[in-house]
């Protein structure tokens, strides 16, 4: 199965300049665990729940920190057409739960391991 049969679009996004305290509200509005940050067309970056949860942790104040300032730079990216296999072994070895599937420095969708789990696992992912 390819990555683009998984993926999850549209994509949601927050601005840079958004709150952290946006930026949760968004995911679990979505109910998502990531959001991307994007400045105009450009994509800057992405904040996971893994990155709001270390922001309450160290006391920072989620309406006042902004996504850029928590958000990964270092993006790990997948093709659309990338078996999933292979993008579970990229996640893994990267330690990371979202891939942002781009063609073409597009942005079309984000796949999480839950997503990837639904092929393996499809009678537990789908009873949650």
């Amino acid at each position: 199965m390819q990555v683009r049969n998984l993926m999850q679009r549209p994509v949601v996004s927050v601005g840079p300049d958004a709150s952290v305290r946006q930026a949760a509200r968004r995911m679990r509005e979505h109910v998502i665990g990531s959001v991307i940050v994007t400045d105009g067309d450009r994509l800057a970056g992405i904040l996971t729940e893994r990155d709001v949860l270390h922001a309450v942790a160290d006391d920072r104040d989620l309406d006042q920190t902004s996504t850029a300032e928590l958000m990964s730079r270092q993006l790990v990216t997948a093709g659309p057409n990338w078996d999933v296999g292979v993008a579970a072994s990229v996640m893994t070895s990267n330690r990371i739960r979202h891939l942002i599937v781009q063609d073409n420095d597009q942005l079309l969708g984000v796949l999480s391991l839950r997503d990837v789990l639904s092929v393996y696992l499809p009678d537990q992912v789908h009873e949650q």
